[in-house]
């Protein structure tokens, strides 16, 4: 979830963390947590493909420094979100993730952070960690609850740069990953470390809660982690909901509370959090919540529930603390028993082994793989360049297909010449462009984006099938793979496949199908008459060798 300004304000106070030295000691580690961050502490800056191969150096180093001060690591991973969550969490991110991505086409710039990293990179940390031996256990939801429970039961600290940790109860020891004093991860030659320890920073929660949180019940912590937490609360709505707790014009002894913003803010979290509660106590709880926010005297302005006469923010009244307690019992901390039932590793999708044997070849950039499955119309095409030019044969076709894909049937009739900005960085990592200009006749080879997004999925891989030839071994693992995942993995399939000796129906299949393997529309009339259209599942057996991929 994560709280804004909390890790910071902690970190900041040398009486909340003491300097420790990290030795024989197992350690609970957020999983999901240091994938990105031994991401970003490598600090690698080439892209999709050319770090894979590094970043799988980075982790084994950092397992094998953990082993030398004889630290035992055991990973814990991200469950799925709780439905009524997944999608107010996941779509700011991605539009956050599209609109840097966006701002690559027009600064040139490229800034270090995990929102960019590549697609596989769990997978990869799990692969060696699998062949380090390290001990991995999968949370069916929010592993927060899962990893207290399992790092106070072995007596030893955790190790995240989640601030939620800072307000749950762990019994001994928080360890801020940023506080770790790590040798270099990426050094090619990994030298032994010759220190007994590690430094770092530890939190102790007791002291924490003993100094600054002695008047308020434990139980009201992580329900707040989850209200206000950033995963589901934007800090501009958050700033919003702040200044609907403080009172207007208190300055001038006016104590005017502001229940409308509460109301708009706050409410909905609190909405949510009553989907984990059955259905003959969701009244019980709205009317407890409606007298301790909204009740008579508040209404009349007697009474500010949240603010004091100066404007700070009190403690809550009786009746909202009670929903507090209610709304805890999935934060409630479980017996061993009870986590070890959730310790075997989820049926998760992995990548595949050409795409982890074989990184090199993977230089796709992300970006635009990304941009072309957004389903944006994007005029300015970005090929990058961080391997060696030879796999680069193919960018001028690649930059015409991408073009043409970005284009609709009504714009290519106005348009003679088309000019295309190609971005290279060299190895100093300074942006450099040049542009191309593709004539408008070399485009009619291909049917138009928009036309062949009107097709069924059904149809769109019928019509790969014609272009390339993939064998019955790609086709049953497309069966497996998820389906959100298959037009993107079916790209990456083709590329290497084709990236030492790429043809252009390979790299316009590449592009198309990471759209028409998610379109889910009607066939449209322009399909009816193409070459391209298949009317039934016969046929479509006959495209793909007498087996029929559903969708």
């Amino acid at each position: 979830m994560g709280i804004r300004g909390l890790a910071t304000s902690i970190c900041n106070r040398s009486n909340y963390c003491h300097p420790f030295q990290l030795k024989d000691t197992s350690l609970v580690i957020d999983g999901t947590n240091l994938v990105f961050n031994l991401h970003r502490k490598a600090n690698l800056h080439c892209i999709f493909g050319g770090e894979y191969p590094k970043y799988a150096a980075v982790v084994e180093n950092f397992f094998r420094i953990l082993r030398e001060v004889h630290v035992e690591p055991i990973l814990i991973f991200d469950g799925q979100l709780h439905k009524s969550l997944a999608q107010s969490a996941a779509m700011p991110y991605r539009k956050r993730k599209l609109d840097r991505t966006m701002s690559l086409f027009h600064g040139l710039t490229r800034e270090e952070d995990e929102e960019f990293a590549s697609l596989f990179l769990e997978d990869i940390l799990k692969r060696v960690a699998n062949r380090e031996n390290v001990e991995m256990h999968q949370a069916y939801g929010d592993l927060n609850p899962l990893v207290v429970s399992m790092a106070n039961d072995l007596k030893c600290p955790i190790l995240s740069r989640n601030s939620d940790f800072f307000i749950l109860q762990v019994e001994f020891g928080f360890i801020y990953f940023e506080s770790l004093i790590l040798p270099p991860l990426n050094d090619e030659k990994y030298e032994r470390n010759l220190s007994s320890y590690l430094n770092c920073s530890i939190f102790y929660f007791d002291d924490y809660h003993q100094k600054e949180l002695s008047q308020i019940d434990l139980d009201v912590l992580p329900v707040f982690g989850v209200l206000f937490g950033k995963n589901f609360l934007s800090c501009e709505r958050l700033d919003d909901l702040i200044a609907g707790l403080i009172c207007d014009e208190y300055r001038k002894g006016k104590h005017q509370s502001r229940p409308s913003a509460i109301s708009d803010h706050l409410t909905p979290r609190l909405v949510k959090a009553l989907e984990f509660f059955k259905n003959k106590n969701r009244r019980r709880i709205i009317d407890q919540i409606t007298a301790a926010m909204f009740d008579g005297e508040h209404r009349k302005g007697k009474n500010v529930p949240f603010c004091g006469k100066c404007g700070d923010i009190m403690a809550t009244k009786a009746g909202f603390v009670d929903f507090i307690h209610e709304a805890c019992h999935f934060y409630e901390t479980r017996t061993g028993k009870e986590w070890q039932r959730d310790v075997e590793l989820s049926a998760k999708f992995s990548a595949p082994d050409w795409c982890l044997e074989a990184h090199e070849k993977l230089s796709f950039p992300p970006h635009l793989m990304q941009l072309i499955q957004s389903n944006k119309i994007v005029l300015w095409v970005v090929v990058e360049d961080f391997s060696s030019p030879s796999v680069f044969d193919c960018c001028l076709w690649l930059r015409l297909i991408v073009y043409k894909c970005c284009m609709n049937r009504r714009a290519v009739k106005f348009v003679k010449v088309f000019t295309i900005t190609e971005f290279s960085r060299d190895s100093n990592g300074e942006t450099s462009g040049k542009q191309i200009a593709i004539d408008r006749k070399d485009l009619y080879q291909w049917p138009f984006l928009d036309d062949f997004c009107r097709s069924s999925s059904r149809h769109n891989i019928c019509w790969i099938y014609r272009v390339v030839n993939i064998g019955q071994s790609t086709i049953d693992y497309l069966k497996n793979a998820p389906f959100h995942l298959r037009g993107f993995l079916l790209s990456l399939k083709l590329w290497h496949q084709f990236t030492t000796k790429p043809k252009e129906k390979c790299l316009y299949a590449i592009i198309i199908c990471s759209y028409g393997l998610l379109s889910k529309n009607c066939s449209s009339k322009w399909w009816r008459q193409s070459k391209f259209c298949v009317e039934d599942d016969r046929e479509c057996r006959k495209v793909v060798g007498g087996k029929c991929l559903k969708l």
